[in-house]
């Protein structure tokens, strides 16, 4: 579809999903690195704890290192693919594809105060619009056009 056939509105919304979905690869790109600073404090305890002269040295032997360790990879785990699921849900965004998927990971979103927040709330107001939904719909349609 080019822009001449579009109405102003869905120019409109074409810019805010557009806007929506780069802040979508921004949060996204910030989790994953989030993430990234846990593996790394992982590794950190994971150096602690195979090391016998600093065990012996500091008396860590005691200390649950490898449980903390294991959490921390499970963190680390659990929001990388947080991460990649927002990612994702901006790059369908972008397409016009899974309405549902980019707004619940929007409402997901809005656990991660402050940013993740606003995020959240811009995506609730945006793709609940009738016009955004009619967009989609309109997508969809256009899609299984191309393949039928």
């Amino acid at each position: 579809m080019e822009t001449i056939d579009k109405t102003p509105q869905e120019i409109a919304n074409d810019e805010h999903l557009n806007l929506l979905s780069i802040f979508y690869f921004i949060f996204g790109g910030l989790t994953i690195f989030g993430s990234l600073i846990l593996l790394v404090y992982a590794g950190i305890l994971s150096f602690f704890l195979n090391n016998k002269n600093l065990q012996t040295a500091n008396d860590l032997s005691e200390f649950p290192l490898g449980i903390i360790s294991g959490v921390l990879i499970g963190l680390f785990v659990l929001i990388l693919a947080y991460g990649i699921l927002i990612i994702i849900a901006g790059i369908k965004m972008r397409n016009k594809q899974n309405r549902v998927f980019s707004m619940v990971m929007g409402i997901v979103a809005m656990l991660s105060f402050p940013l993740g927040t606003t995020l959240g709330i811009f995506a609730i107001i945006i793709l609940s619009k009738d016009t955004v939904i009619e967009q989609y719909r309109k997508a969809e349609n256009e899609m299984h056009s191309y393949t039928s």
